[in-house]
């Protein structure tokens, strides 16, 4: 991503959560020269962070508001047995962004390849687990479900039916 001349105020640097974001923006948005979006990405990723950090993780949850027990959900190994190498996935995924075909099943593919990829790694790497992160909030914000417990559990269900249905 190239910076533009101007950044805003409100972006740092050191927020992986505003950087992914950004970068999401970044991807999705078709430009030339910025002349297609209305606003630099870094700003769009200020404000979903701010809402994000404010809806999706709240501090805590009070006594007259207890949490929801959470779903359970598929292990990775469950959800991803039979799925395609990662290297193959992400070529797939290339080639249908570059004809410009992002729907539904794209977007569950990426985040299933990510997902996968961030469980298979330690747990130190925290930017790939926050990209995971992200994109399972995505996708369930791009299918309206209401999801408790672990977001990253919603693809794996999600992935495995699909790759059942396939």
């Amino acid at each position: 991503m190239t910076t533009p001349a101007t950044a805003s105020a409100a972006f740092r640097d050191d927020d992986p959560l505003m950087e992914a974001i950004a970068l999401a923006v970044w991807e999705q948005c078709e430009r030339q020269d910025y002349r297609t979006t209305n606003d630099d990405p870094r700003n769009i990723a200020a404000v979903a962070a701010t809402i994000a950090r404010t809806l999706l993780l709240p501090d805590a949850t009070t006594a007259d508001d207890p949490a929801p027990e959470p779903e359970s959900w598929p292990t990775p190994e469950d959800a991803y047995a039979g799925a395609p190498h990662p290297r193959d996935e992400f070529d797939w995924l290339i080639s249908q962004a570059d004809a410009g075909k992002r729907n539904r099943e794209w977007w569950l593919r990426r985040a299933a390849v990510v997902d996968r990829r961030s469980a298979a790694l330690p747990s130190d790497h925290r930017l790939r687990d926050e990209h995971a992160l992200e994109l399972a909030h995505f996708l369930i914000e791009l299918d309206g479900a209401t999801v408790t417990g672990d977001p990253r559990g919603y693809i794996r269900r999600e992935y495995a039916l699909w790759a059942k249905n396939q």
